[in-house]
């Protein structure tokens, strides 16, 4: 498990590597991430605006660099059949 930014970093700095990488990014709504993030322990309004900014940033990355985008929201049976099916598509396209 590795942040956006690695994958970034690896996609620049090691290519070989991320060329045959299968990345997923798990993604929340606004709301059920600020839902999550203000019922762990109480936070500033300007916190949660910062999160929110970084998850968008993060967002645009991963559709930029990664395989494949799943909400985490979905059931873990939906997630696991959309990264089964992704992968099994990234395989076959590198054959």
């Amino acid at each position: 498990e590795i942040d956006i930014q690695w994958i970034v970093k690896i996609s620049e700095n090691h290519h070989d590597l991320y060329k045959n990488a299968f990345t997923v990014f798990l993604d929340l709504s606004d709301e059920t991430m600020v839902h999550r993030i203000t019922t762990r322990a109480p936070i500033s309004a300007e916190e949660v605006e910062k999160r929110l900014l970084s998850a968008k940033t993060e967002r645009q990355l991963a559709a930029q660099y990664c395989n494949k985008i799943v909400s985490a929201e979905w059931t873990i049976e939906e997630v696991y059949q959309s990264v089964y099916q992704a992968i099994q598509d990234f395989i076959n396209q590198h054959k």
